[in-house]
């Protein structure tokens, strides 16, 4: 059964700051995992009495969440290092990239502390190696501190389906000197990017220029996800305890919470309520303005000043208008304000207000009212449900969305908040749909991809079949001798020690030694599908099929004789292990496709088994089942122990190699298009695609054998 690996990290105790308590979900079962989810952490959370922060951590553990409560016919692993502490790399250059949209002023990275920001990425992806089971698994990587994960996966997992998501605005990181292109790369080795909103993609779309097309999804019309449903346990009883005590201080007053996640946007929302009580009756509102050191950590220190004057103008000795913190909150103080709260003034593009307005909508569902919780957002919002939309730089459009929202909407009974319904996660959905669409239709080879997983691997294995992948196919196989470019290649890759190459294909012993044993110098062959083979730096052939019983062999080639006969131009090839029809060059196409059904047929009847009858390239092939290709490259990677393997090929007995790799670190390609049925990951359209790719990682051998 398919798994689904989280992978998630947890921030420093002192990051956390007014956090409500989460619900958590039953813990996983500890069978074969299904989907794989990773974020930093969230799971060393030993109670549902413990909190997390809802300005910074919530999107991701209320997307695990409702994964966890949604695919129920799956299983849920949750990756985490409980003992982990938060990198500086982090909290010096990402936190105030990501999460404040702030340039940091270090923006040369130390060394020191990339070194340690990739150890502890590496850690995860330690972990998740060890509990990924098959290409079927569902790999989720939970936001930016796990950033260089996807790319150490897909070293470690070219076949994996990986997902990557980020709950922050998404800077751009071609500002980061030196480390930028590195984090652009890697998330583009990711199969799909969830993204926080359209505004976001510009900034994705050039990561993924930087290396491959990698698909990019915006949760703007997929809530679920980066706006999920939010998972409150009921309020304690000192919030509503504190929230009957706040109704009774603003008594006969209607009470607006006004909450800022960008230093930019303080400003205009404090203008908005000067401009609504010069407009409106000023002794029937109250508003609460609060920002939290989370969402703003820069000081606000011309704000205190500007409501002063304002409450000096429109307040009296007994009460003033706008009260304003900028500080962080206890939960229950919080939970308090939300219940006792007429309206919300929620403003910002920033996570942080999409999680701010939930929460809202969620207490206010909570408390006793009967009435609909009036909320205002930000024009853009990616916020589903019934609230409404202001521009936050017109101040008179805010006033009067306030008005709207305080006048109309009260008055109306509850109705059922979008925020309350809960779906499968978009993204999650997405990224299964793009799992089995991958199984139909092949990924293209990206060259630059291949080179970095080659350029870390400690231990190579090159396999490679020789016509339709390292030559194409002719119309006389005579003709499909090795360019000097593609032989000059395969040496480059031979002289580098840490790699083992070998040429794995169904020609006969004579070709594979003149062709390319001749010229390149430590290359292993393997003749006739595994009939034969040459280890590399040895002189002679090892026959695998010494022992064995080929009395099928005349019958085999009685019948492709008597088809050769009716049908001019077809040729039959004998070999040790097989016997093969050519009808490429048939003078009657049509016929020759009816020949070969017929022939096909009679094939199947030969006494005794012991053979595979398999339709090639405008050819069909009588051989033994003692021997194929999948056998072969199993037992030259055992004897390797390769941390990254190559192996491509164009046809049916190739997909025998893709098979007996499919557990293994290796980029399997298929030699063709991408509609073609294969068991690779990867497909190159042409060989000529696929020799090229291999000049690159011969320029990576040669510059490590000239250091």
């Amino acid at each position: 059964m398919p798994s689904i690996l989280h992978a998630i990290s947890t921030p420093n105790g002192e990051q956390l700051s007014f956090q409500p308590t989460i619900e958590l979900p039953p813990s996983p079962p500890h069978s074969p995992p299904k989907h794989h989810f990773v974020h930093p952490g969230l799971l060393s959370l030993p109670t549902t009495q413990q909190r997390v922060n809802p300005t910074m951590w919530l999107p991701a553990w209320h997307a695990v969440h409702d994964a966890m409560t949604t695919w129920k016919e799956h299983d849920h692993d949750i990756i985490h290092i409980d003992d982990a502490s938060t990198p500086a790399f982090i909290t010096n250059i990402l936190d105030p990239w990501f999460q404040y949209n702030s340039l940091p002023r270090q923006q040369k990275v130390n060394e020191n502390e990339w070194n340690e920001f990739v150890e502890f990425n590496e850690k995860y992806a330690d972990l998740i190696v060890n509990r990924y089971r098959s290409h079927h698994d569902i790999i989720w990587v939970h936001d930016y501190h796990l950033i260089l994960l996807p790319s150490m996966l897909r070293r470690k997992l070219p076949q994996a389906t990986i997902g990557f998501t980020i709950y922050a605005c998404c800077p751009n990181l071609d500002k980061l000197e030196g480390y930028g292109r590195a984090l652009q790369r890697s998330m583009s080795a990711a199969d799909l990017i969830g993204v926080q909103s359209e505004l976001d993609m510009p900034v994705l779309s050039a990561a993924s220029a930087t290396a491959a097309a990698t698909p990019i999804t915006t949760t703007s019309t997929a809530t679920t996800l980066l706006t999920p449903t939010v998972h409150l346990k009921t309020p304690s009883f000192a919030a509503q305890e504190r929230s009957r005590d706040i109704r009774r201080l603003f008594k006969g007053k209607r009470i607006v919470l006004c909450q800022d996640t960008e230093p930019a946007g303080v400003l205009k929302t404090v203008a908005a309520m000067e401009h609504y009580l010069s407009t409106h009756n000023k002794e029937n509102t109250i508003f609460i303005h609060i920002c939290t050191r989370a969402s703003i950590p820069r000081p606000l220190d011309s704000i205190p000043d500007l409501v002063r004057q304002i409450n000096q103008l429109y307040g009296t000795p007994e009460s003033v208008p706008i009260h304003f913190y900028h500080q962080d909150m206890d939960t229950d103080e919080y939970d308090a304000l939300l219940l006792a709260a007429d309206a919300a003034l929620i403003m910002g593009m920033h996570p942080h207000a999409s999680i701010a307005a939930q929460t809202y909508i969620a207490r206010q569902q909570q408390s006793l009212s009967n009435t609909t919780p009036s909320l205002i957002v930000s024009h853009g919002s990616p916020l589903q449900g019934q609230h409404i939309t202001a521009d936050q730089s017109s101040p008179s459009a805010l006033a009067a969305a306030l008005e709207s929202a305080l006048d109309s909407d009260k008055q109306q009974p509850q109705q059922q908040h979008a925020v309350s319904k809960q779906q499968k996660p978009k993204f999650l959905e997405t990224l299964s749909k793009k799992r089995q669409q991958q199984q139909k239709l092949t990924a293209k080879l990206n060259p630059t991809q291949v080179g970095e997983a080659c350029r870390n691997a400690r231990r190579r294995l090159f396999l490679f079949d020789y016509d339709g992948t390292l030559s194409p196919i002719v119309a006389n196989p005579d003709d499909a001798k090795p360019t000097r470019a593609l032989l000059r290649y395969l040496q480059a890759l031979c002289n580098d020690p840490r790699n083992v190459v070998w040429i794995v294909s169904g020609r006969d012993q004579a070709t594979l030694d003149s062709w390319i044993s001749s010229t390149v110098h430590g290359i292993g062959l393997s003749a006739e599908h595994g009939s034969f083979m040459k280890l590399p730096g040895e002189s002679s052939w090892v026959d695998m099929l010494a022992q064995a019983d080929m009395s099928w062999k005349s019958r085999a080639l009685a019948i492709f004789e008597s088809y050769t006969a009716r049908t001019p131009g077809t040729v039959v090839e004998q070999k040790k292990s097989s016997i093969t029809w050519h009808y490429r060059n048939a003078h009657d196409a049509d016929l020759a496709l009816k020949q070969c059904e017929a022939c096909f047929e009679e094939l199947q009847k030969i006494p005794g088994g012991g053979v595979d009858i398999m339709r090639g390239k405008m050819n069909l092939e009588v051989r033994s089942l003692l021997v194929n290709k999948g056998n072969v490259v199993q037992r030259i990677q055992q004897s390797v122990g390769a941390d990254f393997v190559l192996c491509a090929g164009d046809d049916r007995t190739d997909e025998d190699m893709f098979r007996a790799l499919e557990d293994e670190p290796a980029y399997c390609v298929l030699i063709g298009p991408q509609d073609k049925e294969t068991d690779a990951k990867y497909c190159a359209e042409t060989s000529e695609q696929f020799v090229s790719c291999v000049g690159q990682l011969a320029n990576v051998s040669s510059t490590h054998s000239a250091l």
